[in-house]
């Protein structure tokens, strides 16, 4: 974590000074930069077509954190080129109101979510047969809240996007910080509009849905039109560290069939 320049009027924020203290005792443990390093050494063996980077990016969500952040993903986009590279923001990157005010997410990463850096979420990148739609479930909420929410706006414009015949036509990959499905522990950490998610996959359909924040490995379904079954697939932070397999710090690699619409597997590279 990069705390240059920061002082201590930035931990004035209730949530903020709450998680920074949380952060110094107990997260920063739990967390290693160094993991995220292998991971990047080890990407080019991937030979991934498209990078999709589902927050959190930060802690506390402070100009320093940002700045790092973009670094690691610009070597990402270096190794596998720009247009090869979506993100959208997690719960830590929207931690207090200044940061969103202040537009930080979107300033630091503009190169990479399209019409989300003039605050069009959900925002659509058609690259050859993929197209990726990044919605963001990233929201301030008081201490100890971390949940999500979309709102009506970006859930109406996530179904006409989905619907657009040039989507319809490729396989369609839907970004969402928070599990649109139920998830692990409180309430407090759920996305709170996930039924109507669900709702707008039932109408619309998707090929894909993968998303972050629980920091393990996910394995669910929601129901698309015409019976078919959507899955849904959530990944570790590529950061931590855990003795438990379905948490430790990874990338996953998805390989699909845009023709029949289907993942035809999944491969974790551990760190």
């Amino acid at each position: 974590m990069d705390l240059t320049g920061v002082t201590l009027r930035d931990f004035l924020w209730n949530k903020r000074l709450a998680g920074g203290l949380n952060l110094a005792l107990r997260r920063s443990r739990k967390h290693d930069r160094a993991l995220l390093d292998t991971l990047l050494e080890r990407l080019p063996a991937a030979r991934a077509d498209h990078v999709f980077v589902t927050g959190d990016f930060t802690n506390l969500a402070l100009r320093p954190e940002f700045t790092l952040a973009r670094r690691y993903v610009q070597r990402i986009a270096d190794l596998v080129g720009t247009a090869r590279v979506s993100v959208i923001p997690g719960n830590h990157d929207a931690y207090t109101e200044d940061a969103v005010v202040e537009r930080r997410f979107e300033e630091a990463f503009a190169e990479w979510i399209g019409e989300g850096a003039r605050g069009e979420w959900p925002y659509l990148q058609l690259t050859g047969s993929l197209a990726i739609i990044g919605c963001s479930s990233a929201v301030p909420t008081p201490f100890p809240r971390a949940s999500g929410r979309l709102g009506e706006a970006q859930l109406e414009r996530l179904e006409a996007l989905l619907g657009r015949d040039d989507v319809r036509a490729r396989f369609r990959v839907v970004l969402v910080h928070h599990p649109p499905v139920p998830q692990h522990g409180s309430e407090l950490r759920q996305l709170e509009d996930r039924a109507a998610f669900a709702a707008v996959i039932a109408r619309a359909g998707a090929d894909l849905v993968l998303h972050g924040h629980d920091h393990r490995e996910v394995r669910a379904e929601l129901a698309g039109p015409e019976g078919r079954w959507v899955p849904v697939l959530g990944v570790t932070s590529a950061t931590y560290r855990s003795s438990h397999a379905d948490r430790r710090g990874r990338f996953n690699v998805y390989e699909v069939d845009p023709v029949a619409r289907r993942v035809a597997s999944v491969v974790s590279e551990l760190a």
